[in-house]
Order: structure tokens, then C-alpha cells, then sequence
């Protein structure tokens, strides 16, 4: 995703100097169209419906589903519903998800305008450097999954390896991003953002490794409910960030503070939102699973002793 998004980044700058940004559109509307066709030939509804899919592997999925099914447990259930949007942990786990997504957002919403109406940038220098945050974001997931764990090797500690890696990479990028304030130059300013970038995409990974850590039976129900929580902050913040702005411009107070550059105020905002992160981070209770944390749970778990 972030490769795409650097990629249509860098290419956006670069084709508004030739041609109209409904053209743009149209031409970005035809790898989807292209994939859609591709994803219609290859997808079936179930594995063994597949060609590719021999006579073995048919078999062993067909053991799998009736092993499965002789458990007698089901996949899911009110009460673990009621356990899960009860557990605090949950809710921070939800939490750092919804604002790593909110700050990934901005780059893929408002910051060339940012660029371009701070920093003079041109169009295209603007898509260029907007590219650079979201390469950095493909690195440092990257990087995070093999800190993450070479940290559980050397100490065995899901504490460390997970919300440790991930709060302190979060920290040091809402400072960094805080710091491009300073920084005249835009080039400059755009790499010590990115920088910024690359730390939160450390912490990245330890998502995802958490929901499997604190999952339980219900793994995919956990990171299902992270991931949609992660979409609502991500869907937010182009929403937030223009009526934020207007706010700033319309209290002469607040506008003041921020040297009479509203976008001052967004880029705290930007800053705010990955401390946020960090902070659901430094809160969370890495011991057991999420139900085990949940308000409701040992009334749940006496009821089913019962």
C-alpha cells in the first residue's frame, strides 16, 4: 500500500505538468479495472474450487474443516463480543491503531498541500516529496518486524519486543515530525518528517503481532476489529484536518501561537496524533489476552464454569 501510494504520489506532481487532473484519474482508474479482471480469473470461494489446488491439499483442508467442526466451539459469539468491546486492552490496542492510521493519512491527504502552501514548493516538487514519508513507511515496517523480533530473541519479553519498540519509536516520531517546524528548508524539513515516518512504521508490525499475542481462540475477530478502527482514523483525518485549520483561522488567539500560520496548528495536530499512539502504547497490559483483561470477564468465566 505504501508503495503504491509513494508511486502515485511522485507520478501525480509529475503528470499535472501535462495534462488535467480528471485525466489523472481516469488513468489511475486502469491498474484497478486491470486487477479487478485479474482477481475475477484467479478468486474462487473456497480453495478446493481452485485449479491450482491438487488432490492433497484438497484433503488436507477438508481434514482441517472437520477437525474444526468436531471442536464444537464456535468461531465467535455474543459473549465474545461482550468480553472483547469491554477490555480495556482491546480499546487500547484499538486506540494506537486508530492514530498510527490518522497520522499515515495525512500524508496521503493534506501533506502536498501543506508542502506547497508552507514551503513554495512547485506541484511537482510537492508529489516528490510527498513520496518520501511514504517510502519511508515501507522501510521501517520492514525494519520493525526484525527489531521486533530480534528484541523477543535477546530478552523474551512480549513487553519489550511489542509495545516497548512500538512507544519509543512512536515518541522519537512525533518529536521529529515536531521539529521539521524549524527546519527552513523544505527538502530538509521533508526528510526529518520522514524520518519521523519511518519510526512510526516501526511500531507498525507490533500491531499486527499483538492481536496474535493477545488474541486468543479469537485471533481474527481482534484484528479485524483493530484493523476497522485503524480505517474510521484513517478516514478521519482528511475530514479533520481542513476544519481544524479553518478553527485555528477563526480563534485570532490560537492563530497568534502559531505565528499566524494555521498550518503550524495542523502540523501539532500531526504531532498530537502519534503521541497518541505512543501513549496507548505506554498503557497497555501485555499479560494474557484481551478477554482475560475484559470488565465483564470473570462473570463470563464463572457463567461458563457453571
Amino acid at each position: 500500500m505504501s508503495v503504491g501510494g509513494a508511486v502515485g504520489a511522485g507520478l501525480t506532481g509529475w503528470m499535472l505538468g501535462y495534462m488535467p487532473a480528471k485525466y489523472i484519474f481516469a488513468v489511475f482508474a486502469l491498474p484497478g479495472l486491470l486487477w479487478a479482471l485479474v482477481f475475477w480469473w484467479w478468486f474462487r470461494e473456497s480453495p478446493e474450487e481452485h485449479p491450482s489446488v491438487n488432490s492433497a491439499e484438497r484433503a488436507l483442508i477438508a481434514e482441517g474443516r472437520t477437525t474444526k467442526l468436531s471442536s464444537g466451539k464456535p468461531d465467535f459469539n455474543a459473549r465474545m463480543w461482550l468480553r472483547l468491546t469491554t477490555s480495556p486492552a482491546a480499546w487500547l490496542i484499538c486506540g494506537q491503531q486508530f492514530f498510527r492510521a490518522g497520522g499515515y493519512a495525512f500524508f496521503a491527504s493534506w501533506f502536498a498541500t501543506y508542502l506547497m502552501e508552507t514551503r513554495g514548493v512547485s506541484t511537482a516538487q510537492s508529489g516528490f516529496l510527498t513520496a518520501l514519508p511514504l517510502i519511508a513507511t515501507v522501510f521501517g515496517a520492514t525494519l520493525g518486524g526484525v527489531a521486533s523480533d530480534a528484541v523477543f530473541r535477546a530478552t523474551e519479553s512480549l513487553a519489550l519486543s511489542g509495545k516497548g519498540i512500538a512507544g519509543v519509536s512512536l515518541t522519537l516520531c512525533a518529536g521529529l515530525v515536531y521539529s521539521a517546524f524549524f527546519v527552513a528548508d523544505p527538502t530538509a524539513a521533508v526528510l526529518v518528517i520522514s524520518c519521523g515516518a519511518f519510526l512510526a512504521a516501526v511500531g507498525g508490525p507490533c500491531a499486527h503481532t499483538v492481536t496474535m499475542d493477545m488474541g486468543g481462540n479469537n485471533v481474527a475477530s481482534l484484528f479485524s476489529t483493530m484493523n476497522m478502527i485503524g480505517n474510521f482514523g484513517a478516514g478521519l483525518m482528511p475530514w479533520v484536518v481542513p476544519r481544524f485549520k479553518t478553527w485555528i483561522e477563526e480563534t485570532p488567539t490560537l492563530l497568534a501561537q502559531c505565528d499566524g500560520n494555521s498550518w503550524n496548528a495542523v502540523l501539532v495536530l500531526f504531532v498530537v496524533t502519534y503521541l497518541g499512539a505512543a501513549i496507548c502504547w505506554g498503557m497497555l497490559n501485555t499479560n494474557g489476552t484481551v478477554f482475560d483483561q475484559s470488565l465483564f470477564g470473570r462473570q463470563v468465566d464463572y457463567d461458563q464454569e457453571r
